[in-house]
């Protein structure tokens, strides 16, 4: 099974580099879960045990903490006393996959936010009788003895009691004891018994994991389905990191205990989670999850108005970006980082913004009113001969997002001049033309419309400067003039091209 022995605050020196931070932005949608899941200490027959678990929301929304977690690691009232709870124990920034770094213990406090001790309230497992997990679904469900100060910024997941699997899984954790970690399975789970391929209903089967991993500690930490709701609770498995390649999972299984079945039947006094996660006895079937306080920080923070594109260096294969700092609270106070992205087409909606490129380079936030600037270059995947498109968003230290904001002007890394060149339609509809140009270096520019005789029809731009990399539109009327072929003449101060264009009138 996946508790860890352990020495009181202890953490062992590494775990798996194949686990990922919750730092990293695939986590992005699950920041509320992220804060409810803590690791814990307990103590049992002489020896100091870690396991995870999650706060659980309650139907009467009263914001009682209730903590799930596996019934192999707190199976009785007596091991529930010795509890003691580290919350928002993670690692800050998004350590690679792999990397010597990804598996040392993180420099976060483990000690700066703590509680101690709790009163077990339901369970439904073996291993109070046996030390056996298979045979029930191993669950516990404790409520936490301290008040839990405010300032934690906690959150108290949804569940499901609905009984069927998982069409995808994510599961929240703490390997080795470690800082916090999050693990995606892209694929369905399946029903079976603790341990099985198949056969059985008290647990939920997750065939491999597609990123992440768990590992010993991993123990009671809670399986949400697709719709952020917990389902189950971690009993063991095989899976881990691989012996190859130290960014790799194993691609071995894990169970996860259904919490299902802890609705209908309870071995702890007869009491059944329904009795105490819908104490109204409304039958529902399915919660959402809910801030620890009501007085929880719901303010997100303000959209940056004025995101922009400051300079293009294509021979650095540089985009540099500039705006100002929001806050936390709308436009007070400091945000907790920023989540820039790009993209080769344009970004019109929040599904255009999670599909888009991150960029690992942010700059960490500024009180809000400061200039923030970020340059993103070749390291962060910008290749010449492209476009692109960026936007940002501002999130605060409880998960709350701001709108997404985008320039309104793209950015190209050319590698020689880029002119559009084509027919020009002139008429009722279309009595102004364009068109547009790129350069590969900022330089002062004129353009010229002449005839096929060579006779200079009209001066279109007259020696203006044209910063590089960004496309410049030229505009002029056609009604005036006569159907057949021109020539447009761009010249700078390092270069002369001719384009061909056919007005059609």
């Amino acid at each position: 099974y996946r508790s860890l022995p352990g020495r009181g605050n202890a953490v062992p020196s590494k775990s798996g580099s194949c686990n990922l931070d919750v730092a990293c932005e695939e986590a992005d949608p699950w920041r509320e879960q992220v804060r409810s899941v803590g690791r814990y200490t307990f103590e049992s027959n002489g020896s100091t045990f870690l396991c995870s678990g999650a706060l659980i929301n309650n139907t009467a929304e009263d914001g009682t903490p209730y903590f799930m977690t596996a019934e192999h690691c707190i199976s009785t009232p007596e091991e529930a006393t010795t509890m003691v709870f580290y919350w928002n124990y993670q690692n800050e920034t998004c350590r690679p996959l792999g990397s010597p770094e990804n598996g040392s213990v993180t420099d976060d406090d483990l000690g700066e936010q703590t509680s101690s001790g709790a009163v077990l309230r339901a369970r439904l497992g073996n291993w109070h009788q046996s030390d056996q997990i298979s045979g029930k679904p191993d669950l516990a469900l404790v409520e936490v003895d301290d008040e839990i100060p405010e300032a934690y910024n906690l959150y108290l997941s949804g569940w499901s009691r609905a009984g069927t699997a998982s069409t995808e899984s994510v599961t929240i954790h703490h390997p080795q004891g470690h800082g916090k970690r999050i693990s995606f399975d892209e694929d369905p789970s399946s029903i079976t018994a603790y341990g099985q391929d198949s056969g059985g209903d008290t647990h939920l089967r997750i065939g491999n994991w597609e990123l992440g991993t768990t590992e010993r500690g991993s123990s009671g930490g809670p399986l949400y389905d697709t719709d952020q709701h917990v389902v189950g609770v971690l009993s063991g498995g095989f899976a881990g990191c691989g012996e190859g390649d130290p960014s790799e999972d194993n691609d071995e299984p894990d169970w996860y205990g259904r919490l299902a079945p802890g609705f209908e039947n309870g071995d702890y006094d007869g009491t059944t989670f329904a009795d105490v996660l819908d104490p109204q006895n409304t039958g529902t079937e399915i919660l959402d999850g809910r801030p620890q306080s009501e007085e929880a920080d719901f303010t997100p923070p303000a959209e940056i108005q004025d995101f922009r594109i400051t300079r293009v260096n294509t021979r650095q294969q540089e985009v540099t970006l500039r705006w100002t700092a929001t806050g936390d609270d709308g436009r007070e106070g400091t945000a907790q980082r920023y989540d820039l992205r790009f993209d080769t087409t344009r970004i019109e909606s929040t599904a255009d913004f999670e599909q888009a490129q991150a960029v690992d380079s942010s700059p960490p936030p500024s009180t809000a009113g400061q200039t923030e600037t970020a340059v993103v270059d070749a390291s962060d995947g910008l290749e010449v001969g492209q476009s692109y498109y960026f936007a940002v968003v501002a999130e605060d230290d409880a998960g709350n997002r701001s709108p997404w904001t985008a320039p309104t002007r793209k950015a190209v890394l050319v590698k020689d001049i880029e002119i559009e060149e084509g027919d020009v339609t002139a008429g009722a509809n279309r009595s102004v033309a364009e068109t547009q140009f790129v350069l590969n270096e900022t330089q002062e520019v004129r353009v010229e419309l002449y005839d096929l005789l060579g006779r200079r029809v009209r001066v279109l731009l007259d020696g203006k400067k044209i910063q590089e990399g960004f496309e410049q539109v030229v505009q002029f009327r056609t009604n005036s003039l006569s159907s057949g072929p021109y020539f447009l003449r761009f010249r700078g101060e390092r270069f002369t091209v001719t384009r061909k264009i056919v007005v059609v009138n």
